[in-house]
């Protein structure tokens, strides 16, 4: 498993783990849009081509940030 900067190519797969929590009401669902827009904020958790977590960090202020879209797919 590598964690890396997330790259556009990565966008259409964060949005899909993202949807599982957002279904099961865990967490508030991205827009594609939205993701590509803050795509540099993002790093995502993978194992060879399949994304497994992602999280993103956008900052307001010198000491004021919200994280964004934290998940991952329990591992076994």
């Amino acid at each position: 498993m590598k964690i890396e900067k997330a790259t556009l190519e990565d966008a259409r797969g964060m949005r899909d783990l993202v949807s599982i929590y957002a279904k099961e009401e865990k967490m508030l669902p991205r827009s594609l849009s939205s993701i590509y827009e803050s795509i540099r904020e993002y790093f995502v958790i993978r194992d060879g081509e399949n994304i497994l977590g992602t999280c993103g960090l956008h900052v307001y202020w010198l000491d004021m940030a919200e994280v964004r879209s934290s998940q991952s797919i329990p591992t076994t």
